[in-house]
């Protein structure tokens, strides 16, 4: 095919990435999101986060690049997890009754040390004061196993609550009848404050058993007379029978002398433990004193004949009874009893948090009875009765049922691992078998409020900068009341994050300076702590190259109407000489984090009270320009919200656009924690004009929106001003004011539209061919003199293919929106984010910057550069000239290869290239401006449902559980796999383990005063003592982990050193010996790295030999076969 002599002739701009040698698609790094959660540990004292699956995996997380896998021997669920902090171990219990140990101190992965098989087991607890495991039978005996000799211990104890059943037989008593299951435990916890002291929890009751005497102090048993209501309510077919509830949960109070028993109807009892006469309080999350008989409100149901069973409340699945440093007093303070289950069923799902002031009570009256032995004194009792009558209540709430909850101490890990949380980690039901972790601050604020101030504001206030504390203060004012979201490591949040609805950018250096520097200026950041263990990387040759790759952020949207932004720059994995790798990858950039839901709350409240209420609101994209840190975020329900950093000061002008634009609302004076670095800016709010379809963000301050029915918005954020509406919509005076006459003539002029909505939207700064046998149509008189200057473009696509062009021009007051310019059938069915404007010369994309911008200004009359148009479609892609100018490349995709999910400019080496993904896992690059089909790569393992691709070739792509929809795994690849990082650090968990605190003490039940308020057995055993009663007198010496047993090499080689003569020359010698042999754990970590670097170059050579070997075996077949033809030729 000839051109014609006018036609244009465009430079290849693709000549660097032609050849197949120039791509190498790799995975980078692969991110596995677990979504059947069954277990969680916490280590407060080495700060390490497991999680157990119920696929046999189990995820360890430290500190930053600290991160492994273990994998039990067979894929079976996980049941318990626990942290042995005396023996640097981790505890296992799978569902099969196998005890699994791994040692925690080998440098790289964690080594198995035993799988120790036992009978059906119900319970596991470990203390942090001693080596020994116990383990509740299902039959109702209790086991120990020896963590620190690996070995099962000899003390056993019987089934104490059949014993008690037993004595009570023998007594004479009355028994009320028990199923099989009735002396069977469901949880044990330790005395917080005497290890010699252990609280069995069986179906029928508590017990709490001294170890050393191997008997039961007391029994605790809730037994509900006749007519008590109890938590099934008077509505209960056996309300006339005496009955006891099933033991599900217990919680022990920090000082130990209180604990809460929760039953399987939904009723608490709080127990004294010093008295097992009678509870002290029995109630429900409703009502108080359930183990009472009220006559006149029983006699009410019993007279109704048709008298029906009441809902039924859950039962009380989980509590935890925690303490805070909040006091002087010895016996503590404030207290928050925090309690899984009890609701009903109209009651939604959540957990109940019960905060109760402290139970300090004071000397009772004078001439008051003396306190028994085995009882409380009155005045103490009913001075904790006021207290449990009285809690304040918060309930967190979830959209889904609560499974479980783990509380994440701040550093002490007595208490049960309940003391001083700062976090809860929620599990929730996520679909079938799945579970996801949703993570919020600990107290509730609402508890905490009246306290002393924050970390936040008190690292303010030592600025002595007056105007920062007013601001805060002023900020404070209007802060949300709910408990944040705390920070997890990337791997926790990924059933969070929304399929589809991530992008992967590139950041200029310079602008990225700007967005670590703000984000690493907030402080009070909630997030877990996790700083335990040390990551180091190999310092290859790919390493040090990082430093010159561009820098990338990954902007996610969550189901939790959370957007959250995580730096994945190839620089994170730089570690400075000789020192572990100082940042997580992907690093999440908490301070950038926007929360939703204070903005969609305000706008919710706006509407008018009988308009329906949408439960099921996500978020359908986020856009996010990086130069002026802006972000638009599109809801299902039909909002966009538009979120700016937050100005230097807190006190902000009010521009009213209420009465000028109806479709706004400005969201200014909503606060946010200081820490957020983005605020709410305003909301377009047009959800009658059905669903948003398309977002374009510029860098400049426009907002262009498309929604189901056609119509097209565009918003000028300097203002906020609306720049464009459709025509029918013209604004009015005010909400109120609207007509049913405009309504009915704006339904048919909408009508032609809502089938050819426009699907995607593109800002650009540039010209477009001049003519008119170009346009198919035009609006509102653009004036043809302008088409050649660079303006500001907006390129809008529709469902049938038809493109309309429109411009931005500044005038006077401001800026005037006009066109459009329309071409018919350019692109049908146009992709999301398939329309790209580049350089004819450069192959750069000319996108709406600030840099375009400034240019325009200055450029003033003067012809803009030749671009190209790249529009891709379902069903193919084309090149215009000038945007609105004759074709220049033309591609229909093929069915065989699937569906073209998505495509993407892509530069290398100065070259660029259009890039088209496949549902199949195929990357397709085609030449530009031709569209010339250059490389196909091999299908991935895993195929995509949705990608995003960076303009230098970085991809990631969510995969989702075919089940659950959720995602399930994340793969970090690129197309140039050539000098990249993909090995993963070298790990050592136990590297900066800090101190075990010592063993809390106990404390007396009153003041001091009362000596009486003292146990008999206020003296703890030490976790030394407790460790030799339970393993016996034939204890064998404890096992050595891996790190000690080095450590006992390098000892027993100092001591074989060869001495010298004289003092000197031996101290010489010892200490060179030592020198010589001794190993740190960098040093250690050098070599493993020097031996892996090592293999690998041995590898290559060997390949390289190969490589040699079959060229010269190549050789020499071409030597032999002309020799041979050599030979026939002369007939030899």
């Amino acid at each position: 095919m000839f051109l014609r002599h006018d036609e244009p002739v465009y430079a290849d701009l693709s000549l660097c990435v032609r050849d197949p040698v120039d791509w190498k698609i790799g995975t980078l790094r692969k991110f596995e999101f677990p979504l059947d959660i069954t277990a969680v540990a916490f280590d407060p004292v080495s700060r390490l986060l497991a999680i157990g699956t119920g696929g046999g995996v189990i995820h360890l997380h430290g500190g930053p690049g600290v991160e492994t896998q273990l994998l039990l021997p067979k894929s079976i669920s996980v049941r318990f997890l626990q942290f042995g902090l005396q023996t640097e171990r981790l505890v296992c219990l799978d569902s099969e009754h196998h005890l699994h140990i791994w040692d925690l101190s080998p440098i790289g992965c964690p080594k198995l040390m035993a799988t120790v098989r036992w009978d059906p087991t119900t319970f596991i607890l470990l203390s942090p004061s001693h080596n020994h495991v116990f383990l509740a039978m299902r039959n109702g005996d209790l086991r120990t196993y020896d963590l620190a000799c690996m070995r099962k211990s000899p003390y056993t104890v019987p089934n104490l609550w059949r014993i008690h059943e037993e004595q009570i037989t023998k007594s004479g008593m009355p028994v009320l009848p028990s199923g099989s299951s009735g002396s069977q435990p469901v949880e044990m916890l330790s005395h917080p404050r005497n290890l010699n002291l252990l609280f069995i929890a069986y179906q029928d009751g508590v017990t709490l058993l001294d170890l050393k005497e191997r008997s039961s102090i007391r029994t605790f048993e809730l037994v509900l007379p006749p007519g008590a209501p109890g938590g099934a309510g008077y509505n209960s077919r056996d309300i006339l029978l005496p009955r006891r509830s099933s033991v599900t949960s217990i919680a022990i109070h920090p000082t130990g002398h209180l604990f809460a028993v929760g039953h399987a109807d939904g009723t608490i009892a709080f127990w004294a433990t010093e008295d097992a006469n009678q509870p002290l309080l029995v109630r429900s999350l409703d009502d108080l004193d359930v183990d009472k008989v009220n006559v006149e409100v029983l006699e009410t149901h019993l007279s109704k004949t048709h008298a029906q069973d009441s809902s039924p409340r859950e039962p009380i699945f989980k509590m935890t009874w925690s303490g805070f440093p909040n006091s002087s007093d010895p016996r503590g303070g404030e207290t928050a009893l925090t309690i899984l289950g009890g609701f009903k069923p109209d009651n939604g799902f959540g957990l109940t948090v019960l905060w109760f002031s402290p139970f300090n009570p004071e000397d009772p009256p004078s001439g008051s009875p003396p306190i028994t032995q085995d009882g409380i004194h009155s005045s103490i009792a009913t001075a904790f009765r006021q207290i449990l009558e009285e809690p304040r209540c918060f309930i967190y709430t979830t959209n889904t049922p609560v499974q479980d909850f783990y509380l994440i101490p701040r550093e002490n890990p007595h208490f049960n691992h309940t003391h001083d949380p700062h976090a809860i980690l929620i599990l929730v039901d996520a679909g079938q078998d799945a579970r996801k972790i949703e993570s919020r601050e600990f107290p509730p604020p609402s508890f905490t409020s009246s306290q002393e101030p924050s970390a936040s504001a008190r690292a303010i206030q030592t600025e002595d900068d007056t105007l920062q504390v007013l601001d805060f203060a002023l900020e404070s004012l209007s802060l949300p009341t709910h408990p944040q979201l705390v920070g997890l490591p990337f791997e926790f949040n990924g059933s969070n994050f929304i399929p589809g609805s991530y992008r992967i950018q590139s950041i200029p250096r310079e602008m990225y300076s700007e967005l670590i520097n703000n984000s690493g200026s907030s402080r009070g950041c909630p997030k877990v702590r996790l700083t335990g263990g040390s990551a180091y990387m190999d310092s290859s040759h790919e390493v040090k190259m990082s430093k010159f790759h561009p820098h990338r952020v990954l902007v996610t949207s969550n189901w939790n109407l959370t957007v959250s932004f995580y730096d994945i720059s190839d620089q994170l994995l730089q570690g400075t000489k000789n020192s572990p790798l100082e940042h997580d990858f992907p690093e999440a950039l908490g301070a950038f984090e926007i929360d939703l839901q204070p903005a969609m709350d305000i706008l919710d409240s706006e509407r008018p009270l009988d308009e329906p209420r949408d439960q099921t609101r996500s978020i359908l994209s986020t856009h996010f320009a990086a130069e002026g840190l802006e972000c638009a975020i599109a809801l299902s329900t039909g909002e966009v919200l538009v979120y700016r950093p937050k100005p230097a000061r807190a006190v902000q002008a009010v521009h009213d656009v209420q009465d000028q634009d109806e479709e706004l609302r400005l969201l200014t004076h909503i606060g946010v924690e200081p820490w957020r670095k983005f605020v709410p800016y305003f909301a377009l709010c047009r959800p009658e004009q059905g669903s948003i379809l398309a977002v374009a963000l510029s860098e400049i301050g426009f907002l262009a929106t498309s929604f189901a029915d056609g119509s097209l918005f565009v918003v000028d954020m300097r203002g906020p001003t609306v720049l464009h509406r459709p025509t029918t919509l013209a604004r009015k005076p005010s909400r109120s004011s609207r007509s049913s006459r405009s309504s009915r003539s704006s339904k048919h002029s909408r009508s032609s539209l809502e089938a050819d909505g426009i699907t995607s939207l593109t800002w650009t700064i540039s010209g477009i061919a001049k003519g008119e046998c170009f346009y198919f149509a035009t609006n509102r008189g653009l004036n043809r003199q302008l088409d050649s200057k660079a303006c500001i473009r907006l390129i809008a696509f529709r469902t049938s293919g038809n493109m309309e062009v429109y411009s931005v021009i500044r005038v006077s007051s401001g800026f005037s929106f006009e066109g459009p310019v329309t071409l018919s059938k350019v692109v049908p069915h146009p992709l999301r984010d398939g329309t790209f404007v580049i350089n004819s010369k450069t192959g750069a994309l000319c996108k709406a910057d600030r840099g375009r911008f400034a240019a325009m200004l200055q450029s003033d009359n003067r012809v803009s550069e030749s671009v190209i148009l790249i529009a891709a479609g379902a069903k193919g892609v084309r090149s215009f000239a000038n945007i609105t100018g004759e074709r220049v490349g033309k591609v229909d995709w093929s069915s065989r290869h699937g569906d073209v999910i998505g495509v993407q400019v892509v530069e290398r080496l100065g070259s660029r290239v259009l890039v088209a993904y496949t549902s199949k896992g195929e990357f397709h690059a085609y030449s530009l401006p031709y569209l010339e089909h250059i490389y196909t790569s091999p299908a991935l393992p895993a195929s995509f449902k949705s990608i995003s691709i960076d303009e230098h070739g970085d991809f990631i792509n969510f995969d989702t559980h075919p089940s659950f929809g959720l995602v399930q795994s994340a793969t970090y690849g690129t197309l140039f796999d050539f000098r990249r990082m993909n090995d993963l650090p070298l790990v050592d968990l136990v590297s900066n383990k800090g101190a075990i605190p010592p063993q809390p003490q106990p404390v007396p039940i009153g003041p001091s005063s009362l000596l009486g308020s003292w146990f008999k057995y206020n003296q703890t055993m030490p976790g030394g003592q407790i460790d030799g009663l339970l393993a016996g007198l034939d204890r064998p010496g404890p096992v050595k982990g891996a790190r000690e047993a080095l450590s006992k090499k390098v000892e027993e080689l100092e001591r074989t050193a060869p001495s010298s003569t004289t003092n000197a020359s031996s101290t010489a010698s010892i200490t060179a010996s030592a020198t010589a042999v001794q190993s740190n754990v960098y040093n250690r970590l050098m070599t493993a790295l020097n031996e892996r670097g090592q293999m690998l170059g041995e590898l290559d050579q060997n390949f390289k030999a190969l490589e040699q070997g079959s060229k010269d075996m190549v050789t020499q077949a071409k030597r032999l076969a002309a020799r041979n033809t050599t030979k026939s030729w002369f007939g030899f």
